[in-house]
């Protein structure tokens, strides 16, 4: 038997010696594909633009499976031995890594992150393609979504539930950057966000709502941002250090989001949670049970006043917002970490 080697896939190119610097720099994040591949001294294979795909096959059209994405999976296939493991973290590089698995009849173990298998466009691809049973592990970080999953794929399916992360030594407490006329309510992130929902409830507040996100999607911007903004609200682009510094200066930090399946919102909640900031949170299907009621506020989506009365309160009760802050950071400490959860996932693949 050879020596197995371990190989992470990423579904989007990200320069991963770049982001290595600019982390240990204290420029941005520690990448959680990164750190996992450090603790297995992984190849890390990031998707190539321009690459040329040489054949299209039909788990590539049901699944819209991008040129580079089919490179890639071509690429790995060749490579990867037989007792050798795939890590991916999205759906989008390991069905088409799958597929070619398959077709080189490989034993190759294959896990994946995987965030939203409920797309009509997936459910053509489990009756037609044999892909999803090629995995060998898919990792989500929604109970509710793990659950659903294991309902429609069958009870044998390879789903297992994984706590979701964030760099706590990069999200972290500190000093305001300057004195604020009023409280700052703050979003992040466009993914299935309703800022719509949290213009109406603090729209005419004695608040600052800033909201960091930007798509590159019209549809998504139009969908998730309301037409006009109220005065007290301003979007736009934070770089990372500026995110950091903006989540300790805000008083409060909330996650509006539409009902979906897939714990849109989860990674504002935790790094919010990090910078030790109280969270109020939409109580979406795939949010639900991950954190307890006493470490986040949570309101019905699209609920604006269940919403606003959350805001003010917490504004006027800044005892409330200690002890909220106190046992999300227990929490938080206790399973949500980047170096704790990087070093499970290692010990998880190993064990494929």
């Amino acid at each position: 038997m050879s020596e197995r080697r371990f190989h992470i896939a990423l579904g989007s190119p990200i320069n991963a010696a770049a982001a290595a610097r600019d982390a240990a720099g204290g420029l941005a994040p520690r990448h959680f594909m990164l750190e996992v591949a450090q603790r297995l001294d992984a190849r890390i294979w990031e998707p190539d633009l321009n690459a040329a795909q040489r054949k299209k096959t039909l788990g590539d059209r049901i699944a819209a499976i991008r040129p580079s994405a089919a490179a890639q999976a071509e690429a790995i296939a060749e490579a990867a031995g037989d007792d050798d493991v795939v890590f991916c973290n999205s759906e989008g590089a390991s069905l088409p890594i799958a597929d070619r698995l398959i077709a080189a009849g490989k034993t190759t173990k294959l896990a994946s992150l995987v965030h939203n298998l409920l797309r009509p466009r997936i459910a053509a691809l489990r009756t037609l393609t044999p892909v999803l049973n090629r995995h060998d592990a898919m990792f989500v970080v929604s109970t509710t979504l793990c659950e659903t999953l294991q309902q429609r794929l069958g009870r044998g399916a390879a789903i297992e539930f994984i706590r979701e992360q964030t760099d706590d030594v990069f999200f972290s407490p500190g000093p305001a950057s300057s004195a604020k006329a009023r409280p700052i309510v703050m979003g992040v992130g466009m993914e299935q966000r309703d800022y719509r929902t949290l213009a109406e409830a603090a729209g005419a507040l004695d608040v600052d709502i800033r909201i960091s996100g930007f798509s590159k999607d019209t549809r998504v911007t139009a969908k998730a941002l309301p037409e006009p903004m109220p005065d007290n609200m301003d979007q736009r682009f934070y770089e990372w250090r500026d995110l950091a510094q903006l989540y300790r200066d805000a008083d409060i930090v909330v996650a509006p989001v539409f009902e979906n399946t897939y714990a849109a919102g989860i990674t504002t909640i935790l790094e919010g949670m990090a910078a030790r900031r109280p969270v109020i949170a939409s109580r979406s299907r795939g949010l639900t049970g991950l954190f307890p009621d006493n470490t986040v506020r949570w309101v019905p989506p699209g609920d604006a006043e269940a919403l606003r009365n959350e805001i003010k309160n917490l504004i006027a009760h800044p005892q409330e917002q200690d002890v909220l802050v106190a046992k999300a950071a227990a929490l938080f400490q206790a399973g949500h970490t980047l170096d704790g959860q990087a070093t499970e996932m290692g010990e998880r693949l190993r064990r494929l």
